[in-house]
């Protein structure tokens, strides 16, 4: 967001605010509309100070709907460049009027050159710039103010993906070589989302531990069972068998003749 404005001498540009449609900030196809946080154009005597406008909504969902290439608020055809030969050469124009001129040609590239490092930066987070324009003594109108919408939504239930987006909203924020106090306060804002997204991180990697802790557990629990399980059945199995020795070797002596002594307690 550009606000450092020039003084002019004698001449007290017009302002042309750029359009806002209901295109602004909707959603893409099939996508809820996201809230809209905008911080409008102030007005003053030297044309007025237009700062970012913050979208809250899901990544991607940005309509570019203003500045030059969204057209809406592009000037018009009454609005550009209309010079005669007497004005193309500086003639008829006083020289209050020329240095009008020269310092609205420097904040027109100013302003430009602000709302383009936040675009560039911004990438698929930024949305197309806004200007608005001042009409200068030449007829010409030249932007003196600008925007460029910015998303600031947290990713939902992905703070990893969070954590990278606010990065980058916040380098977009500062790109300018002289970022406004808007600019600043987005970047105060992604800052705080980033510190948001690392703590819910840190819980995220806290609760994964605990709950990997405890199915740990309940695997040990598992096998202890299953093992207790198979060393009582070895025990049954193994007195089963002794008996089944025992039995046989009873068979073997009856075979042989040998009969087991009974021996009687004689009662008198």
């Amino acid at each position: 967001m550009y606000n450092r404005f020039a003084q002019t001498s004698s001449v007290t540009p017009q302002v042309v605010q750029p359009s806002t449609t209901e295109a602004d900030g909707a959603a893409v196809a099939g996508q809820e509309a996201p809230a809209v946080e905008t911080v409008p154009v102030s007005p003053n005597g030297d044309g007025g100070e237009a700062v970012d406008r913050v979208i809250e909504g899901a990544s991607g969902a940005i309509q570019e709907g203003g500045g030059e290439a969204g057209g809406a608020s592009a000037p018009s055809q009454d609005e550009q460049p209309r010079r005669s030969a007497t004005g193309d050469s500086g003639g008829g124009l006083s020289e209050s009027d020329l240095a009008a001129i020269s310092q609205l040609s420097q904040r027109d590239l100013e302003v430009r050159q602000h709302e383009q490092a936040h675009v560039a930066v911004g990438g698929l987070y930024a949305g197309a710039p806004q200007y608005s324009y001042s009409r200068g003594p030449d007829g010409r109108s030249y932007a003196v103010g600008g925007e460029v919408p910015i998303d600031v939504s947290s990713v939902p239930g992905n703070p990893e993906a969070t954590i990278r987006k606010m990065e980058q909203v916040r380098r977009a924020a500062l790109a300018p070589a002289e970022p406004s106090s808007q600019d600043r306060s987005v970047a105060a804002r992604a800052t705080q989302a980033i510190l948001q997204a690392r703590s819910e991180l840190v819980q995220q990697q806290s609760d994964g531990r605990a709950e990997l802790r405890a199915e740990q557990q309940q695997e040990r629990e598992q096998r202890q069972q299953e093992e207790d399980s198979r060393g009582s059945s070895g025990e049954r199995e193994s007195e089963a068998i002794r008996t089944y020795l025992d039995l046989i070797r009873i068979g073997q002596a009856f075979e042989q003749g040998l009969q087991p002594s009974i021996q009687l307690d004689e009662v008198i």
